[in-house]
């Protein structure tokens, strides 16, 4: 009966050692899981502001286009006008 009842007792300390083993590995997964949503959340928001500091930046790419568009072809009129003023002349 010694025998048994030190198996038993034996089984019983390793298993209790296991479950707390595996009770600090569950709170390692959790607080692994934390800081990768809380890193994807940080992400989320650099990639938010990277993509509006773009989306600026095309924007003002746009307008120095259609001001450099504007004024060639506002110069083109005034080249064309100057040369049919010539010809009238």
């Amino acid at each position: 009966m010694t025998k048994d009842l030190d198996r038993y007792l034996a089984a019983v300390k390793k298993f209790n050692d296991l479950v707390s083993q595996l009770a600090g590995m569950l709170e390692q997964i959790s607080d692994a899981r934390d800081e990768a949503l809380k890193a994807s959340g940080d992400l989320q928001r650099e990639m938010d502001n990277t993509n509006q500091k773009l989306q600026d930046i095309a924007g003002l790419v746009r307008q120095q286009i259609t001001f450099e568009l504007t004024k060639k072809a506002v110069h083109s009129e005034d080249v064309a006008e100057l040369a049919v003023a010539r010809r009238v002349s």
